[in-house]
């Protein structure tokens, strides 16, 4: 049984209250964000909650999402923040074949129902 459908796989980034970076992948970034935020998400944003989206790509499938997510999480702290700039959102897609960032507008913090939210 594959993981992957169609619409792809998403990766994140939260700005977390005390101004940390959690990074995700997931299929479904409306749900993610509504699950991160009620304390159903990951047990470090159970701990911090998120209050805002840094960054977000699209990518085609799962282990693609893993590699960009690893990525991201080897990353120092100084370069995570640069990924919220368009360009650096970017030339990280430019190193993973077929991802792509999103829009900030397209984020589930500032979108509200953003149509292509749910794939």
């Amino acid at each position: 049984m594959s993981n992957d459908r169609p619409g792809g796989w998403y990766v994140y980034m939260l700005r977390c209250r005390g101004g940390s970076i959690y990074t995700g992948i997931t299929k479904d970034l409306r749900a993610r964000w509504d699950a991160h935020r009620s304390g159903r998400g990951a047990r470090y944003t159970r701990s911090f909650p998120p209050v805002s989206t840094v960054a977000a790509w699209r990518a085609p499938d799962r282990g693609i999402a893993a590699r960009a997510e690893a990525r991201i999480k080897g990353m120092g702290a100084e370069e995570k923040e640069g990924l919220g700039e368009v360009d650096a959102m970017a030339a990280l897609a430019a190193e993973f074949d077929g991802v792509s960032p999103l829009p900030p507008g397209a984020f589930p913090d500032r979108a509200g129902e953003a149509p292509g939210l749910r794939t």
